[in-house]
């Protein structure tokens, strides 16, 4: 019988990285004239930021992809005896957290990176806010998921 650590765990394990991106969204719009000031103080290039989220979430969504697929289709080794293991269920239903959110990052990138918003004005706050959410989201979605590959090899790979 699972204890209540043991649930607790598990409902963080599965919510930390949209709470993670919800929280970050939240603070950089409600911080927003700050990052600003900020920003401009010490010549920090938004742009680059844009650019390497963006280039950063379509690798990574890629790799992941590629390894979705091939997980999905492999049923010799240790990937096909551990077909019904939870860590199995869970690394897929991981992965698959992890290529929405890196889809979603490197879409709310482009806009960002063509608009290459000054943050002195609410909606470009805002839109910094909602990009910079998508990024910790998808950063956090991807090192889940790979921790979690890890812990799948670890437990099946002996």
């Amino acid at each position: 019988m699972a204890t209540l650590l043991d649930r607790t765990n598990k409902l963080f394990e599965g919510a930390y990285p949209h709470c993670a991106g919800f929280v970050a969204a939240g603070l950089a719009i409600w911080q927003g004239s700050e990052i600003a000031q900020a920003v401009a103080a010490h010549s920090l290039k938004l742009d680059q930021a844009y650019s390497g989220v963006f280039g950063l979430a379509s690798v990574l969504t890629g790799f992941l992809f590629t390894f979705y697929s091939f997980v999905l289709t492999t049923d010799r080794g240790f990937l096909g005896k551990a077909r019904s293991s939870i860590y199995l269920r869970r690394t897929s239903s991981f992965t698959v957290t992890a290529l929405v959110a890196g889809t979603v990052a490197a879409l709310v990138s482009l806009p960002m990176m063509i608009w290459q918003p000054v943050l002195t004005s609410t909606m470009a706050r805002t839109a910094f806010g909602i990009w910079f959410g998508t990024s910790i989201w998808a950063i956090l979605a991807f090192e889940r998921a790979a921790r979690l590959f890890i812990i799948f090899c670890n437990r099946h790979n002996r």
